[in-house]
């Protein structure tokens, strides 16, 4: 399936996206992830970030050692902007096997079909971070029959509330639930594999 098909099931466009549509991670969220999910280390396994933002996943990655790419389509201080995912030329990327980003909500479906592309050219991993919701809707339920992720990683536990990018107030907890959903290129499982990610491995000292 083409971008252009993409987009058309979901209704939204990177046109349509608004600038302030940026929530950056929490840390919890990329410790949960790699207490789950490995990653070769090494030249030529470097780890793409195409929605870097603040570059909250990425400092977490290189702070393990992994090698990092990021990349926004704004500038938010991190990475190299102006680059669209949904748009770019994926032969600039190829050093990268991997993709770990928490995509813009309106633009998820579009991340799924163009990450699956680059993995299945890689052999790669690609992980995004995700509502639970997700997996509801008809579009989407069509869109899983044709790529299902191989693995979901339910958090227990829920996440620090995501604020918009510069809010100063008072910190929160969630009110909805996260998971990471994994495609794995090297994986022949048809169906999602279903676990969960427990508090205590939100943690970085659980990393070692």
């Amino acid at each position: 399936m083409d971008m252009k098909q993409a987009r058309g099931m979901v209704g939204s466009g990177e046109a349509e996206r608004p600038k302030g549509d940026f929530y950056p991670t929490p840390s919890e969220a990329v410790y949960g992830l790699l207490s789950k999910e490995k990653f070769p280390y090494g030249a030529g396994n470097f780890i793409w970030e195409p929605a870097c933002g603040d570059g909250a996943i990425t400092n977490i990655l290189s702070a393990r050692g992994y090698p990092t790419w990021s990349t926004d389509l704004y500038d938010w201080g991190f990475g190299t902007s102006g680059i669209d995912f949904l748009d770019c030329d994926f032969e600039e990327y190829f050093h990268c096997d991997h993709i770990i980003t928490n995509p813009p909500f309106k633009l998820a479906n579009e991340f799924a079909y163009r990450g699956v592309d680059f993995i299945r050219k890689t052999c790669g991993k690609l992980c995004l971070l995700l509502r639970l919701q997700w997996l509801e809707g008809q579009k989407r339920g069509k869109m899983f029959e044709k790529i299902p992720p191989q693995r979901i990683w339910v958090f227990s536990a829920r996440l620090p509330r995501m604020h918009q990018f510069g809010y100063t107030g008072k910190k929160t907890t969630s009110t909805m639930a996260f998971a990471w959903f994994v495609w794995d290129a090297v994986d022949s499982w048809k169906y999602p594999q279903l676990g969960w990610i427990s508090k205590e491995e939100t943690k970085n000292e659980r990393l070692g």
